[in-house]
């Protein structure tokens, strides 16, 4: 999924306002070493998960034969380099039962004929080791705080989840596939 706020070398992009980070191997050997990630247990399948899967369900017996593709969205511009306070689409959020820990632009991809095999795409932690762990405001955990890891979603929501670089071109792109139904934030209607 190509991404607006970064260049390929996973730093922002400059602005006239704001300078860029020191590039030197110096600089990136402190800002990638030392951290200590802690080993969490995964979490139980919460309660609502168990309901997010049963409106999946419900959902698919309404619309036999489709392809849903439901994204969580993005954050919005405040002003300049500030963001709202983010939150995920309503409509992600009743289907996934993630709530206010959604990494932002998350997608949920799930075939009406089989709901219970529901596949969840989201930006996972970043190694300590890369430049998106501490050179992107806008994703960097260094920044925005820590991200769950694959596993830990899965166990929690009861979904199999991958890396949102692994998310299909025909699920990510403008060009949507006609047996696909995607929602849409510009509308409250779905598109196909």
């Amino acid at each position: 999924m190509a991404e607006a706020n970064k260049l390929a070398n996973g730093a922002p992009k400059s602005t006239s306002n704001r300078s860029t980070l020191p590039a030197d191997s110096e600089f990136t050997e402190y800002m990638t070493s030392g951290w200590d990630l802690p080993e969490l247990p995964l979490p139980p399948l919460s309660e609502v998960a168990r309901a997010a899967a049963r409106r999946r369900e419900q959902l698919a017996a309404r619309l036999p034969g489709e392809t849903f593709v439901i994204p969580a969205g993005a954050p919005k511009v405040r002003a300049n380099d500030t963001d709202y306070p983010y939150r995920a689409h309503s409509a992600f959020t009743w289907l996934t039962g993630w709530a206010h820990e959604t990494v932002p632009e998350s997608v949920l991809v799930f075939e009406a004929d089989k709901p219970n095999e529901a596949k969840l795409y989201f930006r996972p932690a970043a190694p300590r080791t890369s430049r998106e762990f501490y050179a992107n405001p806008a994703i960097g955990e260094f920044w925005t705080g820590p991200r769950p890891t694959l596993a830990h979603i899965a166990s929690e929501l009861g979904i199999s989840t991958y890396d949102l670089e692994e998310l299909p071109e025909w699920a990510s792109g403008e060009e949507i596939k006609p047996e696909v139904l995607r929602v849409s934030f510009r509308t409250t209607s779905c598109k196909r």
